[in-house]
């Protein structure tokens, strides 16, 4: 759980030669545009949530979570894009669990920023 799991779940994934997305184990790599090549096209996922389900943020660990903020996508968009990403992906994680509809508060964001985004 908290830094632990998020440093373990890390690990793992890089271990099977996966990228992870929207997680950073030291600050710097916040300034560090992920970009992949598929096919000729360069790539950039940024993923932000806007929570962590309740659970504590411990101190020294609040650089691990992107957090769904406009500011900061729009920093890590122009990261991206200065790191050569032709395509430029967010994922955006939010809502109750177990729910089937999205509050409208977070629609309305949706829809408004992917605009302002683009």
């Amino acid at each position: 759980m908290g830094a632990e799991g998020i440093r373990r779940t890390a690990g793992l994934i890089e271990q099977l030669g996966m990228l992870r997305s929207g997680t950073f184990i030291h600050p710097e790599e916040r300034d560090i545009a992920r970009v992949i090549e598929l096919k000729g096209m360069k790539f950039s996922i940024l993923s932000y949530t806007y929570s962590n389900n309740g659970m504590p943020v411990e101190k020294g660990s609040e650089h691990m979570l992107a957090r769904i903020d406009t500011a900061s996508i729009r920093r890590d968009i122009e990261i991206a894009r200065k790191g050569d990403a032709e395509v430029v992906i967010v994922y955006l994680h939010f809502g109750d669990e177990y729910q089937k509809e999205p509050k409208l508060l977070p629609e309305k964001n949706c829809k408004k920023n992917s605009i302002i985004w683009s």
